[in-house]
Formats: structure tokens, C-alpha cells, sequence
């Protein structure tokens, strides 16, 4: 664990502020994509429909820009007590949740695309219908994101049942990595007025 003179190596700002965003944004489409899996079709559900596909779109473009920051931006180091084992775990839950959240909107996308129904961006402008017309491929986008999505629930399970462990039981910083810092101002006592 570290000590103040030590301090924890965490991601930057901008890799911190992705992550949470991301994670807002999972949780009200999972919320909409529940609501709308176990409720009878009509004027409600179509309505929380759209919003769901503007969450989707919007996780897609921001995994994007996660992608890009952490290939520029290589993650702060694990601790150097961790085993090997849960490094390689660590690494390969991480690429299926990026490879996943990429996935996902794009199955979402193609199934209402190719069925040639609409997407309007949280009411702002509609998207682009860049699938073909095909009730087939609409099916086959369909059952990929509706059994992904179990996918997603067991790949954020690991995830949050990793950092809670390493939070909990082993006690280490892995998970202080991830939160948001505090400013200097107010993390300690201030310096004198000079």
C-alpha cells in the first residue's frame, strides 16, 4: 500500500474523466435495454428505445477516443507484487470490455439500420443508415447484441469484482488508480500566503 511519501500511480485526468463517463453511460443503457426487454411494446418503450440507441452511439464514439488516449497514454504500472496470472487476466478483461463496448453499439446500430428504421441522436439530427436493407443480417445484428449483452455483465462483474478485491482484501491501489484526485488545495493542509 502506498504511504504519503509514496504516492499512488494513477491514469491522467483525461483517462479517469472516459472512464466514468463511459460508465454513466453503460449504466443508463443497460437501465433502458432492461426496460425495454421485459415490458410490452408501445409510445414509452419507443421513446426510452431512442434514448437507449443515443447511449449506445455515445459509448461508441467515447470508447473510441479511450482507445486512442490509451494507445498514446500507456496505463500506470501495476504493483509490482501482483502475480503474473493476474496481470494476464487483468490485460484480457480489459481488451474484451474495450472490444465489447465497441461491439455492441455497432450490432445495435445494424439491427435497426438494416431494418431501415431511424436513429436520431438524443433528438438532435438523425444518423446516417449506412447497413443495407436486409431483414437477415438485421436478425443476426439483433441476436449479437441481445446475448452480448451477457457478455458485458460478466466482463464488468470481473471488472468490479477485481478492483473491490484489490480495494478490500488485498488492499493495494489498484483501485485509487481509477478515482478522480483531488487538487493539491484540497488534499492537504495549504501553503502559507507568501
Amino acid at each position: 500500500m502506498s504511504t504519503p511519501d509514496t504516492p499512488v500511480k494513477s491514469y491522467g485526468r483525461v483517462a479517469v474523466a472516459l472512464h466514468w463517463i463511459v460508465a454513466a453511460c453503460l449504466l443508463c443503457s443497460v437501465i433502458m435495454g432492461l426496460f425495454i426487454g421485459n415490458v410490452e411494446e408501445s409510445e414509452t418503450t419507443e421513446q426510452v428505445l431512442a434514448v437507449h440507441k443515443s447511449f449506445g452511439i455515445t459509448i461508441f464514439m467515447l470508447m473510441l477516443v479511450r482507445l486512442l488516449w490509451r494507445l498514446t497514454h500507456p496505463a500506470p504500472p501495476l504493483p509490482a507484487s501482483m502475480p503474473a496470472y493476474q496481470r494476464v487476466a487483468a490485460g484480457l478483461t480489459h481488451a474484451l470490455i474495450y472490444i465489447t463496448l465497441l461491439a455492441m453499439p455497432i450490432a445495435g446500430y445494424i439491427a435497426v439500420a438494416a431494418r431501415g428504421r431511424e436513429t436520431r441522436f438524443f433528438g438532435l439530427f438523425e444518423v446516417p443508415q449506412w447497413a443495407p436493407l436486409s431483414r437477415l443480417l438485421s436478425q443476426n445484428a439483433t441476436t449479437v447484441h441481445v446475448y452480448g449483452q451477457f457478455l458485458v455483465y460478466a466482463l464488468l462483474a470481473a471488472h468490479i469484482g477485481a478492483a473491490l478485491y484489490h480495494r478490500f482484501v488485498i488492499k493495494d491501489d489498484v483501485l485509487a488508480r481509477m478515482l478522480p484526485r483531488r487538487t493539491p488545495e484540497t488534499n492537504g493542509p495549504r501553503a502559507p500566503p507568501i
